[in-house]
């Protein structure tokens, strides 16, 4: 995408990254901050975010490489009918990670109806991950009696 500084049109910084290099960047613009961390690994996990361009205008991307999602706008613009997203999912997917950073309060089961069995399991990691169980996996099935 596109954007204009004075008169100069440049391509936004996050569109000079490619996948990889954007999720490093964001890991390391949230390391140490484990709900941070969390979040960020929500979203990259889940994938669908990064994909959509209208939503990579959230993320700002520092010159030493590092980056961080805008929660506030994004919800925000989200509410405003100005970020389209594709599937109830991905929408859950951005509320659950603004919650996890403390941007938003949420009612968790609002969020958790329309997910697939993977998106559970990432949601289910990402809140293990923001209380300190960094290794923790989610085991769908597992203990059902």
């Amino acid at each position: 995408m596109l954007f204009r500084r004075g008169d100069e049109v440049t391509m936004r910084d996050v569109d000079r990254l490619d996948h990889d290099q954007l999720a490093a960047g964001l890991m390391e613009g949230a390391v140490g901050v484990w709900v941070v961390e969390a979040a960020m690994r929500l979203i990259i996990r889940h994938g669908a975010l990064l994909k959509n361009q209208r939503f990579l205008d959230f993320v700002i991307v520092d010159p030493d490489g590092t980056a961080a999602i805008d929660f506030d706008a994004a919800v925000a613009a989200f509410e405003a009918g100005a970020l389209p997203l594709e599937y109830d999912e991905d929408r859950n997917i951005l509320y659950i990670a603004a919650s996890l950073v403390g941007r938003v309060a949420i009612r968790l089961k609002e969020f958790i109806d329309s997910n697939d069995p993977t998106a559970i399991k990432h949601i289910a990691e990402a809140m293990m991950y923001a209380d300190g169980y960094l290794n923790g996996v989610a085991e769908p099935g597992a203990g059902v009696v």
